[in-house]
């Protein structure tokens, strides 16, 4: 079966600092593969690239048995073919949804793009954050390093890879002041999956700049980021904040740097 018959690419995606257009993809591209001006369908690279293995999924405790790309393996290639000497990868999804990993994370997790699951359950893979079931669709990055903290799959259809040669994180960080950088990290590491900020991160939740304004005080701001969905009383989206107390006041104090400032009278 060709991958091509798997996905079906809407739009494409301008390269991060590029403005070179790409043609729109045809419906017999697969997820596309991303480096400055090259756009390949990883079609092609099957024979050089496509690994299958089977493990138990982290999330959903079920037994399942995976065909698609090693990340390493691409890496690889792009190292071989384009000299990259990079330091992260850019995933989208269908959704919308971008998030970058750094080369060294992906590698030491053993990171593997899933186009082909067999034997999965009946319900999908369930998420603990969301409380929900998602159903198996091809595009899952999936980590086959259990220890890693990052080891589960990924709920979410990816259509792009792009090698980015920097972190994006570092140019985020040098804007940040000094005195803020430890509330920065933390924020990175904790909300930059869903909220963006500055061009950086998800886009499934609101701006960060945004969320906290309704809470004026910082006890109250505290206890809604521990328990979202109790402080609110009602059910949406958004995980609870987990980390210490120390790094919670560290993040409140990033938090609030960024809040509009009021209009002068």
């Amino acid at each position: 079966m060709k991958l091509g018959s798997l996905f079906m690419i809407y739009s494409f995606f301008a390269l991060l600092g590029c403005q070179a257009k790409r043609p729109a993809m045809t419906p017999e591209a697969s997820v596309q593969f991303l480096y400055q001006t090259q756009s390949i369908s990883l079609g092609p690279l099957k024979n050089k690239t496509w690994q299958s293995f089977t493990q138990v999924d982290g999330i959903s405790g079920a037994q399942l048995s995976y065909g698609g790309y090693s990340i390493e393996a691409l890496i690889q290639l792009a190292r071989s073919q384009w000299n990259f000497r990079g330091k992260a990868i850019r995933f989208t999804a269908r959704d919308g949804y971008v998030v970058n990993y750094s080369l060294d994370d992906l590698l030491k997790a053993r990171a593997f793009l899933a186009l082909e699951v067999a034997g999965t359950s009946t319900k999908g893979i369930y998420n603990p954050e969301l409380k929900t079931h998602f159903d198996w669709r091809p595009g899952y990055l999936v980590f086959r390093d259990s220890k890693m903290s990052a080891g589960k799959s990924s709920p979410y259809q990816i259509i792009s890879l792009e090698l980015l040669d920097q972190t994006p994180t570092q140019e985020f960080l040098a804007k940040v002041p000094d005195h803020l950088k430890n509330g920065a990290k933390v924020y990175l590491k904790t909300c930059n999956k869903c909220h963006s900020y500055q061009g950086l991160g998800g886009s499934k939740a609101p701006p960060i700049n945004f969320m906290t304004i309704k809470r004026k005080n910082n006890s109250d701001l505290k206890r809604f980021l521990r328990a979202p969905q109790d402080v609110a009383k009602r059910r949406f989206e958004m995980s609870p904040f987990t980390g210490s107390d120390q790094d919670l006041d560290k993040l409140l104090k990033f938090l609030r740097s960024l809040e509009p400032k009021p209009a002068n009278p």
